[in-house]
């Protein structure tokens, strides 16, 4: 008898599998900045007010806490899912 799988261990399935598409590079580092900030903000199941971000070029580098894997992997989806991020480093660390 197998054991059926969590929501978390679905959601992480289903965030493994999604690859986003890369773009070019945007100049405006603030700018992308902000994008991915906000993209944080509306991520459902992500509390991204103790996550920050730092731009260097276009690697976006994600730095704070998380309470979960599935929420370390929700906050690196939504980065790498903003026009100028080609590249998305985790500085997150997760406390539950």
């Amino acid at each position: 008898m197998s054991r059926r799988p969590t929501d978390e261990e679905l959601r992480e399935r289903v965030l493994d599998e999604l690859e986003p598409a890369r773009e070019e590079p945007l100049d405006d580092a603030p700018a992308v900045q902000r994008h991915v900030k906000e993209a944080l903000m509306r991520t459902p199941g992500l509390d991204a007010h103790s996550i920050w971000i730092t731009m260097e070029g276009s690697t976006c580098r994600l730095h704070g806490r998380v309470r979960s894997r599935s929420e370390r992997r929700l906050a690196k989806r939504a980065a790498s899912s903003v026009r100028g991020v080609t590249k998305v480093a985790d500085d997150l660390i997760v406390v539950p």
